[in-house]
């Protein structure tokens, strides 16, 4: 086993571009946490022995897929990450899901849905959603939220690319309130 002396975790964020990814906010507190646990002595690994520092990368994806998926690439294999954290939004992910895979990479997605990757996801151990699912997480509770506020009906404004046919294609006109 080659001798590690980080442990290295990573996004792909839309600093620039639009839409501006939520990740963002990230970027003001990415650094805290991994301050706290450097300044503890790192995270124990036990393959290791010992306690690593914990290094943060992000690039800038500009809101392209493209730059996205060549920074994933660097990130997996220049810059030898770790743990991989997703960009934001459903084309980013359903892009970068395979690559991370394919390098055996763990990716943790946030922002974006998945649902149409369902299918997929058996195939792609490495990848871990986590709540992005639009027919059984996100609207569906949104859509019982508005209920329990009083809420009749409801208006929803969706983007025109993968995410917004994912969380606005078919949902809202088969959804009635209880």
């Amino acid at each position: 086993m080659p001798a590690r002396r980080k442990l290295t975790t990573t996004a792909t964020v839309t600093v620039t571009g639009h839409p501006r990814s939520p990740k963002i906010a990230l970027l003001s507190v990415l650094p805290g946490p991994s301050e706290k646990v450097n300044a503890d002595g790192g995270i124990y690994v036990a393959e290791y022995g010992k306690n690593l520092p914990v290094e943060y990368i992000i690039y800038d994806d500009a809101s392209d897929v493209g730059t996205m998926v060549r920074l994933t690439e660097k990130l997996i294999l220049e810059d030898e990450i770790d743990i991989l954290f997703s960009s934001c939004g459903t084309a980013f992910i359903s892009a970068q899901a395979p690559i991370a895979n394919r390098y055996g990479m763990v990716l943790i997605t946030a922002e974006g849905g998945a649902t149409i990757m369902r299918e997929a996801l058996p195939g792609l151990p490495y990848v871990f959603i986590s709540l992005s699912f639009s027919d059984h997480y996100q609207l569906p509770v949104f859509a019982d939220m508005c209920a329990a506020a009083g809420a009749e009906t409801a208006y929803m404004i969706t983007i025109a690319d993968l995410h917004g046919v994912e969380y606005g294609g078919g949902y809202w006109p088969t959804r009635a309130f209880p």
